[in-house]
């Protein structure tokens, strides 16, 4: 499913709201099959192509508030259709709220597919070290704007410690960004780049979570299992889970756990407020040797092979953008 798919099927629950009711951002996603979707939800009722047929007037927030409109009068506006409609709001919120939040949609929502998708990998995801010696990697990011997906791999000789040559590639976006479901908007673009390289990786790093996710299948882990790659996942921020105890110093880790389990370790890169990255497995890799492996490739606070990618990817983007030749990069 596609973002223009994901967005109608949107409108085509919105319109099973009745006049003299409302429903919420979050009541929407959830029929979508997914509470992560939200926010999207909002995006879509500010784009919606077919008000007043599909009626966005009567999306509100969950506690009630009337929240935006998009309209030349704005909420000013969607108070009034909500009025005509037998809908009242006090000061700002939806009056006898539970009385007439509607969320009894028909449907099965496809969101809850991808998610039965990812959970359905758990069955394959090894989390042992059984491909090593890793003789080089190569870190992917991407980098977005309206052209679309502006993809990079920087390779990286482990054996010799030093960079290797990084590939490109420009790709369409078909997915939206959904917290959690990641792995559906940028895995193409990850096998675009990898069936641009000239050897196979030993080794796969991404920005993003492995098992460190609450369903324990962040892209790191999909990737890995659908590449068939040891791959190891790096974020930024924690999107889930409990750290032990943050790190205190440049090299250390503690573990972050999730309903009790280890799931990937908080490591310290720098003595920065934000110098902390989350590691977790991919797939075919163990969580120590995981954090092990990131460790051993900081450079002055960063990530190498990562923050090589991420340069990368926006150059490219940048480049394609102005209509220039883009560089061989090395």
């Amino acid at each position: 499913m596609d973002d223009s798919e994901l967005a109608e099927e949107t409108y085509r629950l919105l319109r099973q709201v009745p006049e003299g009711r409302v429903t919420s951002y979050g009541a929407l996603a959830e029929a979508l099959g997914a509470i992560e979707a939200s926010r999207l939800v909002g995006h879509y009722m500010a784009v919606n192509p077919y008000a007043p047929k599909v009626p966005c007037h009567r999306v509100v927030h969950s506690d009630g508030r009337i929240g935006r409109y998009s309209s030349p009068r704005g909420v000013e506006q969607k108070v009034e259709l909500l009025a005509k409609e037998g809908v009242r709001v006090e000061k700002g919120r939806i009056a006898d709220f539970e009385k007439v939040l509607f969320r009894d949609f028909k449907g099965a929502g496809p969101l809850k597919k991808l998610r039965e998708y990812q959970e359905s990998l758990l069955s394959k995801l090894v989390l042992e070290d059984r491909r090593e010696p890793y003789a080089n990697a190569v870190a992917f990011d991407v980098a977005y704007d309206e052209a679309g997906a502006f993809a990079a791999g920087a390779l990286f000789g482990l054996k010799e410690h030093k960079p290797g040559p990084t590939v490109t590639v420009h790709a369409a976006v078909t997915f939206p960004y959904i917290p959690t479901f990641l792995g559906f908007r940028e895995i193409p673009a990850i096998k675009a780049v990898f069936g641009s390289l000239v050897a196979r990786p030993d080794l796969l790093l991404v920005d993003g979570n492995g098992t460190l996710h609450p369903r324990g299948m962040g892209i790191a882990s999909m990737a890995g299992i659908e590449l068939d790659t040891p791959t190891v996942g790096v974020a930024k921020s924690l999107l889930c889970g409990e750290v032990a105890k943050p790190p205190e110093m440049e090299g250390d880790s503690s573990e972050v756990r999730v309903d009790g389990k280890v799931r990937g370790f908080a490591l310290r890169i720098s003595q920065a407020a934000k110098g902390l990255v989350y590691v977790s497995p991919g797939h075919l890799v163990s969580p120590k040797r995981a954090v092990e492996l990131i460790g051993s490739l900081v450079v002055d606070g960063q990530v190498e092979p990562l923050r090589r990618a991420h340069v990368e990817a926006r150059k490219f983007a940048a480049t394609f953008k102005s209509g220039r030749p883009l560089a061989d990069s090395a």
